[in-house]
C-alpha cells in the first residue's frame, strides 16, 4: 500500500499545491488559490490518547491584499473541499457531499 503522504501529494498537486515541512506535522502542503496568498494545511496523526488534528494557516502576504475575511474564508473552504475531493478519489473513496462550515 502506498504511504498516505504520497496520496496527499497527488491531491495537493491537483489543486496547485506542493508538499512542505511544518514542524512535527505528519504532512502539510501549501497552495496559492488567490492572488499570491498562500494557504497551508497541516495534519497531525493521532497517537495514544491524542486525537488527530489539522490546522489551516494563511501567508503573511495577506496583509498586502485587500480581501474581506468572508471572501478569504470562502476561498480557503473551496480549496480544501477540492483537496478532499481529489484525496478521496486518489484513495478510492467515494466523493462525500460536504456542508459549508460558514454559510
Amino acid at each position: 500500500m502506498e504511504p498516505q503522504w504520497k496520496r496527499v501529494a497527488v491531491a495537493a498537486k491537483k489543486i496547485g499545491g506542493i508538499m512542505v515541512e511544518h514542524s512535527n506535522a505528519t504532512w502539510s502542503f501549501e497552495a496559492i488559490p488567490l492572488n499570491c496568498v498562500r494557504i497551508r494545511a497541516a495534519y497531525w496523526q493521532g497517537e495514544e490518547g491524542l486525537p488527530s488534528g489539522a490546522t489551516l494557516l494563511i501567508g503573511e502576504e495577506i496583509k498586502y491584499v485587500n480581501v474581506p475575511i468572508e471572501e478569504l474564508l470562502t476561498i480557503m473552504e473551496i480549496a480544501i473541499n477540492r483537496f478532499v475531493l481529489f484525496y478521496r478519489k486518489e484513495t478510492g473513496k467515494k466523493p462525500k457531499l460536504l456542508q459549508s462550515l460558514y454559510f
